[in-house]
């Protein structure tokens, strides 16, 4: 297996991150949301602009877990969601009643050519080479029309450059590849290490900021209950 130590994202890429991670240190706290499980979702299919709904077992899931993840709100806690059904049906399980927007720029990285197909079924086609160089790379190129990782962090910049969240605390409700991406931004690493990183289906990821130095303290979790935690 061949070792990858991420040493070689470009400058523009390491600034971006830089920049981003200064738009994420105004904050009070970042809390980001997965969103529910979805059939392909079980499967295992690379999912990012085909519009699922969340499977009922996704559903079910979300309603049980709504009481913890109100814990997380407060009176200065903004919502915003991904447009895409999968998260819009996360928000409001999780947070009934609550006013929720949604903002195009934290969808899904755009997977391209994997869209709709499994790790295996892309192997049977014929494209092992490219999913090995998009899950191993220490680069940022396109492989198969796959947004890089430079362009789903402007969309994120984008994001806290047009709304003022100065001081607020924002939970976003958005998908997992992007989440990855944000939180290694957040934290002021190479955002290629997303790859290292896991954030499952209606798990969480919570980063505070002290001095304005985020700090991560929540990552792949479920929140506190509040009972015997």
């Amino acid at each position: 297996m061949t070792k990858t130590t991420y040493t070689h994202a470009s400058k523009a890429l390491l600034s971006l991150a830089g920049e981003t991670r200064h738009s994420v240190s105004k904050l009070n706290t970042l809390t980001i949301v997965r969103h529910g499980q979805t059939d392909w979702n079980k499967v295992g299919k690379f999912n990012s602009c085909t519009n699922l709904e969340l499977s009922s077992e996704g559903i079910s899931l979300c309603h049980s877990l709504a009481q913890r993840y109100q814990g997380l709100l407060d009176t200065q806690t903004t919502i915003v969601s991904s447009p895409l059904t999968r998260c819009i049906q996360t928000a409001e399980a999780l947070f009934p009643g609550v006013d929720l927007s949604t903002d195009p720029n934290i969808r899904e990285m755009d997977f391209g050519g994997f869209e709709g197909l499994s790790p295996k079924e892309l192997r049977e086609n014929g494209h092992s080479k490219e999913l090995e160089a998009w899950r191993s790379s220490e680069v940022d190129d396109p492989v198969l029309e796959v947004e890089t990782v430079h362009n789903v962090l402007e969309r994120a910049k984008c994001f806290f450059d047009t709304n003022n969240f100065a001081d607020q605390s924002v939970l976003l409700v958005t998908h997992g590849v992007f989440s990855r991406i944000l939180i290694s931004a957040s934290m002021g690493l190479n955002p290629l290490l997303y790859r290292s990183l896991r954030l499952d289906n209606c798990k969480c990821a919570q980063v505070q900021n002290e001095d304005d130095q985020p700090r991560l303290i929540l990552l792949n979790s479920l929140p506190s209950s509040g009972i015997g935690e």
